[in-house]
């Protein structure tokens, strides 16, 4: 038994050389059709993107560049706040909600008594 904090070491496989580009990457990057708009910063990452037996066509690097870019997927500020379905502190909501909730039972009541009158 060793004294101080418990150690893990692993091993990762890497490739040797991590110069070599995927063919439809360069095609991608020679197409200015596709590449015309990317930044630098796109490129390194649409460079650094490896796969196992695979080869993506040019076409395959513009849809993900197009997905970087989409909005939806990355937000620019962590001030933007999530949508809400419904918010907790609005009683407006909630009445409305509890109002269609007791005529939803009124209703069930009827339907199993229909000569039956409530007098709620």
């Amino acid at each position: 038994m060793a004294s101080g904090d418990p150690r893990r070491f692993e091993f990762i496989e890497t490739r040797t050389n991590q110069t070599e580009a995927e063919p439809g990457f360069e095609a991608f990057l020679n197409d200015r059709s596709l590449s015309g708009t990317a930044t630098t910063e796109e490129i390194q990452l649409l460079r650094n993107l490896r796969f196992n037996g695979r080869r993506p066509t040019p076409l395959y690097y513009y849809r993900e560049l197009q997905s970087l870019r989409d909005p939806l997927h990355f937000r620019e500020g962590s001030d933007v706040a999530m949508h809400k379905r419904r918010d907790p502190g609005n009683t407006e909501k909630q009445n409305q909600l509890d109002s269609r909730k007791r005529a939803i039972r009124r209703w069930a009541k009827n339907k199993i008594n229909p000569h039956k009158k409530s007098t709620s």
